[in-house]
């Protein structure tokens, strides 16, 4: 009997042995964990305020590019007047060469009513944009850009051609100021539009965002033809980039030019091999 009795102290100061052991560890783990918290809780914050310094650098280097772009444009017509000779009075210029020294007006953006809009071409295939937004309604310019105003994230269309009059859509007036260019020359103003969100080419089209103030436009390019979308958000939603691509080939295909354009200061693919 006392053997037993011995037996289950030694057996009770085992298991108190064993309890405090394992409450050692177990306070070992809970401060462990208390650290990783810590650490993880300042590593959050780091990272808002990581962002939140990128975000002000941005703003900063908008504001930058802004003014510099202001400055250089200020600077351009002195920097012209300075190259230019001396010239005698207006009245010993003849009538046509005081016409030809007169600025150009700033030219507006063609309304849709201002010029006929041009025939779809009879030869083009509709089945690809049928597709695109499942429907078989006739499709003209003025229903596709309607069809893409409905995409998700897309809030405005318009859609033009290089040094041409405005085949379909509208912009809010705040927008389309934007969009005034000499010669009506859409290639020019994208190329050297600043303030460049995004960029991506394909061997066909070229897709550029560009931010203006709180909103964005993403101009689409496919030969002559250009379709413009305004949009809050600086990325587009998964899969219209790829729509808008597929849209402005057909409009290309659906209105064509007998010399097509130069995709973004890039010559086309048959031109280049002429000149190779």
């Amino acid at each position: 009997m006392r053997d037993e009795i011995q037996q289950l102290k030694s057996e009770i100061e085992r298991i108190e042995k064993e309890r405090i052991r394992l409450a050692n560890e177990r306070d070992m783990v809970e401060t462990e964990f208390a650290g990783l918290q810590s650490r993880l809780s300042s590593a959050r914050s780091s990272y808002a305020e990581t962002l939140e310094k990128l975000d002000e650098a941005r703003a900063a280097l908008a504001v930058t590019e802004k003014e510099n772009d202001e400055a250089v444009s200020k600077l351009e017509p002195i920097h012209e007047q300075e190259k230019k000779p001396l010239q005698g009075p207006v009245l010993s210029q003849s009538p046509l060469e005081a016409v030809a020294k007169e600025p150009e007006p700033d030219p507006a953006l063609s309304l849709l009513t201002n010029e006929p809009l041009p025939a779809v071409i009879p030869t083009w295939d509709s089945y690809r944009l049928e597709s695109e937004f499942f429907t078989e309604e006739t499709l003209e310019a003025n229903r596709v850009a309607h069809l893409v105003s409905e995409l998700p994230g897309i809030e405005n269309v318009l859609v033009v051609r290089q040094r041409g009059a405005v085949l379909a859509g509208s912009l809010p007036e705040r927008m389309s100021d934007h969009l005034k260019t000499p010669g009506r020359d859409y290639e020019r103003l994208f190329s050297n539009w600043p303030n460049r969100v995004q960029e991506r080419k394909s061997s066909s089209t070229q897709i550029v965002t560009f931010q203006i103030g709180d909103e964005f436009l993403t101009a689409t390019q496919a030969n002559d033809i250009f379709l413009v979308a305004s949009h809050e958000r600086p990325k587009l939603h998964p899969g219209v980039e790829e729509k808008l691509a597929v849209v402005v080939e057909e409009l290309d295909k659906m209105y064509p030019k007998a010399e097509s354009g130069i995709l973004l200061g890039r010559k086309p693919d048959s031109a280049r091999a002429e000149s190779a």
